[in-house]
């Protein structure tokens, strides 16, 4: 079988997209690499699977791509994996989906594990969204592992550039194992001065465990930095400020839960609604201070008001945000900026501070 690879091109990486085989995406930057293969299903590797759909959408303003996929993995119950990809200057957001076929059921999955190749000089790690606990790169082979998921994870070549893999929103999908009876999940990363691997066992059902018949979904984010980036200076000199910490918002509105620090909580209704009124309302470009990221468990936030709490943050909607606002106030010749207001070690900061720039794949599409 013909190996047809789409590619994606920015101002300073390239991204393909292979339709067979494995990995389900490579990326490459300035002498970095990021790979992530596909997901393992009871043992059942992805890259085994039947091709349904490798298809390519194209915005019309060039911003961003959005990629399709649909694999079949032919073996056991036969795994139905759908995924979907967000593709912009500086990220990458993607949706796995995994359905078991035939009447079966997922017992065990290790979720897309991404290998970063480099000359890494330093890692962090961060469990809260905000800090990093940063480790160097020593001469032997090193592992930590997590019982929990980090929230992000960050790694640092020699030239300052920096590769950045993170949780989705739906950080109750990545901790779902401790609710459910007899299912363990354990995290691990990998580190040499060469290579580092991330690898996340979502799923570990015991042998005699009830499964629940039900099909699955994760979310998680890749960024990226060169060399030189700075955060020193958001916007643009004529850009409009607003402050969402001066907004009188509703209670609802704010964190949630164990780790609530009184900060609005940017998935919630009501932010999400006044974000994009400031963003309708400017003129050309706005920077929007919005609260450092943190952990709700407010479940209402997601419009799941059955259930009492479901923990989240909003990473993924802050990258949303971005995009959504960038092709709004683009029409103008505008651009959104958004800045947190104490900066940070991460990637995602940089590219939420910066303009975006558009790709330049120019092909045609289907």
């Amino acid at each position: 079988m013909s190996r047809e690879v789409i590619q994606i091109k920015g101002p300073d990486f390239n991204i393909g997209i292979p339709d067979v085989a494995a990995p389900v995406l490579e990326w490459e930057s300035a002498g970095m690499r990021l790979e992530v293969e596909g997901i393992s299903c009871d043992g059942f590797q992805e890259r085994q699977a039947l091709v349904g759909k490798n298809r390519r959408h194209r915005a019309e303003d060039g911003l961003s791509a959005g990629v399709e996929q649909e694999r079949t993995i032919p073996f056991g119950c036969e795994f139905q994996v759908r995924r979907r990809m967000t593709v912009a200057d500086g990220f990458v957001q993607v949706t796995v989906d995994v359905r078991a076929g035939n009447g079966g059921r997922l017992r065990q999955c290790v979720l897309d594990p991404v290998r970063l190749s480099g000359q890494w000089r330093r890692f962090g790690v961060s469990m809260d969204g905000r800090h990093f606990e940063w480790h160097e790169v020593g001469e032997e082979e090193r592992t930590l592992t997590f019982p929990v998921p980090p929230l992000r994870c960050l790694a640092e070549d020699l030239s300052g550039a920096r590769l950045e893999v993170g949780c989705g929103d739906d950080l109750w999908r990545h901790r779902i194992a401790e609710s459910l009876p007899q299912c363990a999940a354990s995290f691990s990363m990998t580190v040499t001065r060469r290579e580092i691997s991330l690898e996340r066992r979502v799923l570990d059902f015991a042998a005699d465990a009830e499964v629940p018949a039900r099909a699955w979904r994760w979310e998680y984010y890749m960024a990226w930095v060169t060399s030189g980036a700075t955060a020193d200076s958001v916007g643009e000199t004529d850009a409009v400020r607003s402050e969402l910490t001066d907004w009188e918002g509703p209670v609802g509105g704010l964190r949630q839960g164990p780790a609530a620090d009184g900060a609005f909580c940017m998935m919630a209704p009501s932010v999400r609604r006044r974000l994009r009124d400031l963003v309708r309302s400017a003129g050309a470009s706005l920077v929007l201070e919005v609260p450092p990221p943190g952990v709700c468990a407010a479940a209402s936030h997601l419009d799941r008001g059955g259930r009492v709490e479901l923990l989240h943050w909003d990473f993924g909607e802050r990258l949303a945000l971005k995009l959504w606002g960038c092709r709004q106030l683009g029409r103008s010749g505008g651009a959104l900026f958004l800045d947190t207001r104490h900066g940070g070690d991460g990637c995602v900061e940089l590219v939420l501070a910066r303009r975006l720039r558009p790709l330049k794949d120019t092909e045609d599409e289907d």
